[in-house]
């Protein structure tokens, strides 16, 4: 009997194939071994997320680490992408990385018009030369940079 695959998983494979195909196991190119291996969980949580659904837990570690969103990827509801709102309110340990920074950044750019991205632009030459500003940039950036603003605004 084949053990049917919960959709939250699903949707973390999807992401991940879409969005970060530098994630796939070296050499072989299987996603899922490269996604554990990834995002340091152990075979048998894996398994667990897999048939039983990825935990909230599990969830905010894929959004930190692969830049999906958490809320997407367990509830099927609203944009894949993580946005700068989603990456600066996740409750975490420790900051994420440099790279883990410009992924989120990138993903919310994708969806970005001109204006959008000329004023984000502005905001991170002005960053910068002047880095104390940071906690100021990353918030003008989520409200520049915010799924469904107006070209507009």
């Amino acid at each position: 009997m084949t053990q049917k695959t919960h959709p939250s998983f699903v949707r973390l494979m999807v992401f991940v194939r879409k969005h970060r195909p530098d994630v796939f196991e070296q050499g072989t190119g299987e996603i899922e071994p490269g996604v554990r291996q990834y995002l340091g969980v152990t075979p048998g949580r894996f398994t667990n997320w897999k048939s039983r659904g990825i935990s909230q837990e599990g969830a905010l570690l894929a959004q930190k680490k692969l830049g999906c969103s958490a809320n997407w990827v367990l509830s099927g509801v609203g944009n894949q992408a993580a946005t700068l709102d989603d990456l600066l309110s996740q409750p975490t340990e420790d900051s994420p990385s440099i790279a883990e920074a410009i992924h989120a950044l990138a993903s919310a750019l994708e969806g970005a018009g001109e204006m959008q991205r000329h004023t984000a632009a502005d905001l991170l030459a002005g960053f910068a030369t002047k880095p104390e500003t940071a906690e100021f940039v990353a918030k003008a950036l989520a409200a520049v940079l915010e799924p469904g603003r107006s070209e507009t605004r």
